[in-house]
């Protein structure tokens, strides 16, 4: 019997897969409540001083899935810490735990090893820490579901043996354990209006919505921290270039909320946001169609212009919004 639970494989955000987890852990039982939530909060981005690491600019930083369960009350997590994975009958109880859990709805979210896993890119590597999230298991296969980016780049579920499931488990450097983790009932997640302002504001002037976060202390804001993401035209790293497509497709519903819900009274700012929103996803696809292309001597810089000048037309929208109100 195969069980499995509700998966969302094209998240609207899913630059580091932490996001494209809460989106399915959250996002698919509160779809249209999570929507304001996300248009309130991820509204800016930022990057460490050495440009290696642009992601959403959030009250909680989600670095790890430690800070996934921190100060905040949506989830109802039960954690398990040590197994061996030369112990069959241990692996068997384990087993039969995860299952039962997925029927009760929680979704398994942990560090595994993907060099020890076949249908991912980094399979035979050397060892690569990350995080992954099943979803489901197949009895007759003894086979988990595993949502992640397999082998070609796509993010999806995989069928995943549970021997080398365990195996990529147990060959984490860092500390490790199962999550079982299930989004709690009657959550409000309301539209913060004001709180979307300030991270507007924080964006376009490059500074930093969180003063008092210690994690933020040595980070680059808003555009500051987008060009770092450009400062090497001959190997952009195309997390970096996800995250600048996503953070303007949520700009995108941002404008559409607020215009269909009476904040703006016309629809000038949403028609031009969705046009900045398309300039992206072409400049995107071509960037991939030139890693596919060519293996070497690859030169990003009629791109990396194309987005500048694309972040120059969206400030000056930004403005234009920030001072109308």
């Amino acid at each position: 019997m195969i069980y499995q639970l509700p998966v969302e494989e094209n998240p609207i955000i899913r630059c580091y897969r932490i996001h494209a987890y809460l989106l399915n852990i959250i996002g698919i039982p509160y779809k249209n409540e999570f929507d304001r939530y996300l248009i309130s909060h991820y509204l800016a981005l930022h990057n460490t001083y050495r440009g290696d690491y642009l992601d959403f600019h959030l009250e909680n930083n989600y670095l790890n899935i430690r800070e996934m369960f921190r100060d905040n009350n949506w989830f109802r997590v039960i954690q398990m810490h040590h197994f061996d994975p030369e112990d069959d009958s241990e692996l068997s109880n384990i087993r039969e735990c995860i299952v039962e859990f997925i029927k009760k709805g929680y979704y398994i979210v942990q560090n595994v090893d993907e060099s020890c896993l076949k249908h991912t890119s980094k399979f035979g590597g050397v060892p690569v820490n990350n995080i992954s999230m099943i979803t489901g298991y197949d009895d007759i296969n003894d086979a988990f579901y595993m949502l992640d980016y397999d082998a070609y780049g796509r993010f999806c579920v995989s069928s995943v043996p549970s021997n080398e499931y365990f195996h990529s488990v147990s060959q984490v450097t860092v500390s490790n354990r199962l999550n079982f983790v299930k989004a709690k009932e009657n959550i409000d997640f309301s539209f913060d209006f004001e709180h979307s302002l300030k991270l507007l504001r924080c964006y376009l002037c490059s500074q930093n919505a969180y003063p008092d976060h210690v994690d933020y202390k040595n980070h680059v804001f808003g555009y500051e921290g987008v060009d770092m993401a450009f400062r090497d035209i001959h190997c952009l790293n195309m997390v970096d270039i996800r995250a600048i497509l996503e953070h303007k497709n949520i700009m995108c519903k941002y404008f559409e909320y607020i215009t269909n819900n009476g904040y703006l009274k016309k629809d000038t700012y949403v028609l031009m946001y969705k046009d900045i929103a398309l300039q992206m996803k072409i400049i995107f696809l071509k960037i991939i169609k030139k890693i596919l292309l060519y293996k070497n001597n690859r030169d990003y810089t009629t791109e990396c212009d194309a987005i500048r000048r694309l972040n120059e037309k969206e400030a000056k929208l930004l403005e234009g919004y920030l001072l109308a109100l």
